[in-house]
């Protein structure tokens, strides 16, 4: 994994895995709950909801809750709306939601695969860049989850 030096979040993560199977890391509920969150709701189609909470308990903090998916390409390209932690939803979780996610999915063989990855709509201040530098930080760590889970190894 690899990460690019801009305002946008970027990564690109390579997987021992088809494409099929790193697609529905990102569309189905279930595979989301193994290295993401803890509970996901997802309706993998263009308009359906992104929804994925880190306190099921409390939808309202901590969550993706209100989320919808703004591209769908099947196998191909995803992307969906991004909500904050709660440190940082007085400007991260307002309407229109200012940061989204674009996820795009390459074969690297028969099976393995590589993901483009890239958060956009950070703003330039002081709050916005410790936003940005916990949210990075936050993505690093589910990556090596997901990557482990397939991986026989780990390295970026």
């Amino acid at each position: 994994m690899k990460s690019v030096h801009t305002r946008d979040i970027t990564f690109e993560l390579e997987l021992d895995v088809t494409i099929a199977q790193a697609w529905k890391c990102w569309t189905e509920s279930k595979e989301l709950e193994k290295w993401l969150t803890i509970m996901a709701r997802v309706d993998p189609r263009l308009g359906g909801g992104y929804e994925l909470f880190w306190d099921p308990t409390n939808h309202n903090d901590n969550s993706t809750l209100g989320c919808k998916i703004t591209s769908y390409v099947p196998n191909q390209v995803l992307s969906f709306e991004w909500r904050g932690p709660v440190p940082f939803a007085t400007i991260m979780n307002v309407e229109p939601v200012p940061t989204w996610v674009v996820v795009s999915f390459e074969a690297l063989s028969a099976d393995k695969s590589l993901i483009h990855f890239r958060h956009s709509g950070w703003l330039e201040s002081k709050v916005w860049q410790e936003a940005r530098d916990w949210q990075s930080n936050a993505w690093m760590g589910a990556f090596e989850e997901l990557k482990m889970m397939f991986n026989k190894s780990v390295s970026f």
